[in-house]
């Protein structure tokens, strides 16, 4: 797909665009795309492919995936063309997934799985710090519930502080730390 054929379109344009206006993706929308195998394959392929690419470059690699053979069988490829261009295409292009030239018969990606999947379940780039910091604070509960058992045995060096007060100090600890923004331990 050539740099002009991707902007606005011109009203003398004759070309079929799809995927010229932007539209962020809802969680609603992406479900619906992804609960389709073929769909799915045909994002993942883009994506491992990282480039723009015809539709039947794609569709031999859909249909080489889906029937786990290399190349795939000629029917199997004519059926996955058929219905990418009569119908997966021109739906991930509407929903903004990928672009689509119908005249050149050229696709490019603009959503991954990932950023697909990041929509549906609300992750966000701070899901890995916010990971760690539960583990932290898990680990500061548990070392407290450890702290108050060894209280409560009796052992030396922690009979003379109530079991009570490892948690409630481990409780304000944590408390503080979500207060003041601190990532915890």
């Amino acid at each position: 797909m050539s740099s002009d054929s991707v902007g606005s379109v011109r009203p003398s344009d004759q070309t079929k665009r799809y995927s010229e206006r932007e539209q962020t993706l809802r969680p609603a929308d992406v479900h619906d795309i992804l609960r389709n195998d073929r769909r799915r394959h045909t994002i993942r392929c883009l994506q491992r492919l990282e480039q723009e690419c015809s539709v039947r470059e794609l569709s031999e690699r859909v249909a080489a995936v889906e029937s786990g053979e290399e190349p795939p069988p000629r029917d199997r490829r004519h059926a996955v063309y058929v219905s990418l261009t009569q119908r997966h295409v021109p739906r991930l292009a509407e929903e903004n997934v990928l672009t689509y030239d119908d005249q050149s018969k050229e696709v490019r990606l603009n959503h991954t799985l990932e950023e697909m999947l990041t929509c549906v379940c609300g992750r966000t780039q701070n899901a890995s710090r916010d990971s760690q910091r539960t583990r932290s604070y898990l680990c500061a509960a548990l070392v407290a519930g450890l702290l108050s058992l060894a209280s409560a045995a009796g052992l030396r060096g922690f009979r003379r502080i109530h079991p009570a007060v490892w948690s409630v100090a481990c409780a304000l600890w944590i408390a503080g730390c979500e207060t003041y923004g601190r990532d915890g331990p």
